[in-house]
């Protein structure tokens, strides 16, 4: 009797495994976004933030982190297959890093599927640095909140709803 139990728990455990393994197997990158995104016309981004925090080039770099579902395009996404367009619509990051005050990030996403969206959101996260904030200076603040974006947007990604508001939004 011990044995068959044993037996039991040994193969439900094994297609537990397998169950799993295939679950993983399963998040292929079937999602493209580009290499690097834009800031939106009126985003508030000086040039310095601009030219040297490489918030378009890092944003989709930490999503592609966050998701393996996300495939980095150099040049068009096309039509074709699923897409998430990406625009940084909102920074604030004045001079002075920790001591000029709070700072943000808002990114805007449109998921499409052959064209046709299926999600969108808005997302927007706040920083004054925290502790380490005085030795990171505003890219290093607005960089952080890059990376906890890249995390909100991977979570909305296996869920994706119209009109969602993500983070501090």
């Amino acid at each position: 009797m011990k044995s068959s139990v044993r037996f039991g728990w040994m193969l439900l455990g094994s297609c537990a495994l397998a169950l799993w393994a295939g679950t993983a197997a399963a998040q292929t990158a079937d999602i493209r976004v580009q290499q690097a995104i834009p800031f939106a016309p009126g985003s508030g981004a000086t040039q310095a933030v601009i030219d040297r925090c490489e918030l378009q080039t890092r944003l989709p770099s930490y999503l592609r982190e966050a998701s393996s579902r996300i495939e980095l395009v150099d040049g068009p996404v096309g039509a074709r297959g699923r897409v998430l367009d990406l625009k940084i619509s909102s920074v604030r990051a004045p001079g002075g890093g920790v001591f000029s005050g709070r700072k943000w990030l808002t990114v805007t996403g449109s998921l499409r599927a052959n064209g046709r969206e299926i999600g969108s959101f808005t997302a927007s996260r706040h920083s004054v640095g925290g502790a380490a904030g005085v030795f990171i200076g505003n890219c290093g603040i607005l960089n952080r909140a890059a990376r906890v974006l890249a995390q909100d947007i991977a979570t909305w990604l296996e869920a994706p709803t119209k009109g969602a508001r993500l983070g501090d939004a």
